[in-house]
């Protein structure tokens, strides 16, 4: 055990966030709980100019708090109310990049974590339930839905989220009280 440091905190940065991921040119993007993304340009970590705050806001039209911010496929995507979306410019737009075939009508995707054969756990709901199913990729890029194997996971685990995938490819599923390796 030991202490938790402190390496670098941004200046003038005091946004509720949530979830975060990288782009491919150094930016952060950052769910928050409002109803607009963050983007932290890349040049807010220069230690040598004295870590420099430049970030812009992103409206959308939903609150955003819950949703996450992934990157898939190199790209940085955004869950929300109404599939996955992708930023362009000033705007998001629904992006079809994922096509689960086979998936429930109302279905809304929460989380996403990929494997290292490309096919993705989802954290999704569904009217009033939530669950985790696995989606199998295709020769053709899109995704067969796989029934939801873990049905009764939801009877250990309260609030079951998307798994973490380890890098030797054990799923690690956690929630409101356990973790279960898989």
């Amino acid at each position: 055990t030991g202490d938790i440091k402190s390496i670098h905190k941004l200046k003038e940065y005091d946004v509720e966030s949530h979830f975060l991921a990288e782009d491919a040119h150094g930016n952060l993007w950052v769910s928050t709980a409002f109803n607009y993304m963050v983007k932290i340009d890349k040049r807010s970590f220069n230690k040598e100019e004295d870590f420099p705050i430049s970030y812009k806001e992103y409206q959308y039209d939903e609150k955003l708090a819950q949703e996450q911010v992934i990157k898939l496929k190199n790209e940085i995507l955004f869950t929300s109310s109404k599939g996955l979306l992708k930023n362009i410019g000033e705007t998001f737009e629904a992006t079809n990049l994922i096509k689960i075939e086979g998936k429930p009508e109302v279905f809304k995707i929460r989380e996403l974590t990929e494997t290292k054969d490309e096919n993705l756990w989802v954290h999704y709901h569904n009217n009033e339930e939530s669950g985790v199913f696995l989606a199998i990729k295709n020769a053709d890029n899109t995704y067969q839905f796989k029934a939801n194997p873990f049905t009764r996971i939801n009877e250990k685990i309260n609030h079951v989220k998307a798994p973490y995938v380890d890098d030797s490819g054990i799923v690690w599923f956690f929630g409101g009280e356990e973790i279960v390796r898989y």
